[in-house]
């Protein structure tokens, strides 16, 4: 390698969740992933076009999108959002998973509809969570199904 170079190692405590063995303080029990990386000047530039600093994080300022009553992007805080796992058309199911996601942290709920009948069966959710007493935000998931977008963009559902 020649020219100007920066070795960077990253460390992940993968049994704790944390970035290093420092912020996590539980050397002992740590199962720690570790990556060294070397980059050479060309790559550094190339980096340096995708984000402003290879040691410090920065967050790219964005538009402000409202979903529901919470929004993303701007100056507001990184969301959290997550998605239901249940068959769609299990009406209950569904609600309680979400009630539990809500529980947990989650400020968006994303709920797969793959074809119209899970598109239609949102709503079903939706009032029920509403009924609930629950307002956060619900996503539809639609993968490839134009008439089940449709139906969900339509204002109908979620």
């Amino acid at each position: 390698m020649q020219g100007l170079s920066l070795m960077t190692t990253f460390g992940y405590c993968i049994k704790h969740d944390a970035v290093s063995v420092d912020t996590c303080g539980l050397q002992d029990e740590c199962i720690i992933f570790e990556l060294k990386i070397i980059f050479v000047n060309d790559q550094i530039t190339n980096l340096r076009k995708y984000c402003d600093s290879l040691t410090e994080y920065s967050r790219r300022k964005t538009r402000v999108v409202n979903i529901g009553d919470v929004p993303m992007g701007g100056d507001n805080p990184i969301r959290i959002q997550s998605m239901t796992t249940i068959d769609t058309m299990d009406t209950k199911g569904s609600v309680e998973q979400t009630i539990r996601m809500i529980k947990a942290g989650c400020e968006y709920v994303r709920i797969t509809a793959p074809s119209i009948k899970e598109a239609q069966n949102l709503q079903e959710i939706k009032n029920e969570l509403r009924r609930q007493g629950y307002k956060t935000p619900l996503i539809a998931d639609i993968h490839f199904t134009p008439n089940a977008a449709e139906l969900a963009e339509s204002g109908q559902l979620c």
